[in-house]
């Protein structure tokens, strides 16, 4: 096996990425264009001491308030645009005329969706709009 090769399966099986993929595999989402493995090796060395500090904190937590677990919730909120707009940070350069463009409008449509998990289960999907029916985020900015 090539070293580099190898690195990187030593590396999978160190983090738990091959169980993972496993796991997605027999709920049949692993090639679902929502699922995506990071490479954790850059987040590692980054983020190490704040995460070794989480840690003990939430041990400290566990430790004073047996149902600590109960108390945590996951939150994020997500923007879907209703042009087929995707946010994202790579472009594809093309040889064609570079002349030809496409308009977008500013500010496109949007719909904005909240939703939380935690121990006792799943809350919302929320959906926000502003009085006047515009789509907003959850503290109410456009």
């Amino acid at each position: 096996m090539w070293p580099r090769r190898k690195a990187a399966a030593e590396f999978r099986l160190a983090i738990g990425q091959d169980c993972l993929l496993k796991h997605l595999h027999r709920i049949h989402i692993a090639q679902a264009p929502f699922c995506t493995l990071y490479n954790l090796v850059a987040l590692h060395f980054k983020y190490d001491q704040a995460r070794r500090r989480f840690v003990e904190w939430a041990q400290n937590e566990i430790a004073v308030v047996p149902d600590f677990h109960k108390r945590i919730l996951f939150s994020n909120e997500v923007h879907f645009w209703l042009n087929g707009y995707i946010k994202q940070n790579c472009r594809i350069w093309s040889e064609g005329n570079p002349q030809v463009y496409v308009e977008t409008p500013l500010h496109p449509e949007k719909l904005t969706v909240w939703c939380a998990l935690w121990a006792g289960g799943i809350i919302g999907p929320y959906f926000f709009k502003s009085d006047e029916g515009h789509n907003v985020t959850v503290n109410g900015d456009r």
